[in-house]
């Protein structure tokens, strides 16, 4: 009953919309404010380390200590373009956000994120976060643009 319930919400909200593209409320369903943060680990000659297996994907998961939350799932596998990277949604507090990337069983990255938290206003008031530096095992790292979301380089010895 109540994937019924979510169903005939989702409904309503997918045809009630019209097909002017100035309407604020189809803004808010169509256009996302959040972005991603990619971690490419890699060995010192550039061969990323889940690809050839030093880390097994599907045992990798991040910790948000900050927060309280853990993800599992985190690696992208037969997606082009993201494969074989760690991804990890920005979100958080203002200013430092601490999280563990556990590689394996027995072996776990700090990530720090300093972010800005910002209200969007309007109609679809949300928060959007601000990436300002990202800091890998006490490394700050370099932020690549990377179509929309970011990119970091990790290089494990």
């Amino acid at each position: 009953m109540k994937h019924l319930y979510t169903l005939a919400l989702f409904s309503v909200l997918l045809f009630s919309c019209n097909s002017d593209d100035n309407d604020p409320e189809i803004a808010c369903l169509t256009e996302p404010i959040f972005s991603n943060l990619f971690i490419d680990v890699v060995n010192a000659q550039g061969e990323n380390l889940i690809a050839n297996q030093t880390y097994i994907a599907d045992n990798i998961t991040i910790d948000d200590v900050t927060n309280g939350y853990t993800s599992s799932g985190v690696v992208f596998m037969g997606v082009p373009g993201i494969e074989n990277l760690i991804a990890l949604g920005i979100y958080g507090q203002d200013g430092d956000n601490t999280f563990e990337i556990n590689l394996s069983d027995i072996e776990t990255d700090t990530l720090v994120l300093n972010l800005t938290r910002s209200e969007t206003g309007g109609p679809c008031s949300q928060f959007v976060f601000t990436l300002n530096s990202a800091v890998y095992n006490d490394e700050p790292k370099d932020i690549q643009d990377f179509g929309g979301d970011f990119l970091i380089t990790v290089v494990k010895e």
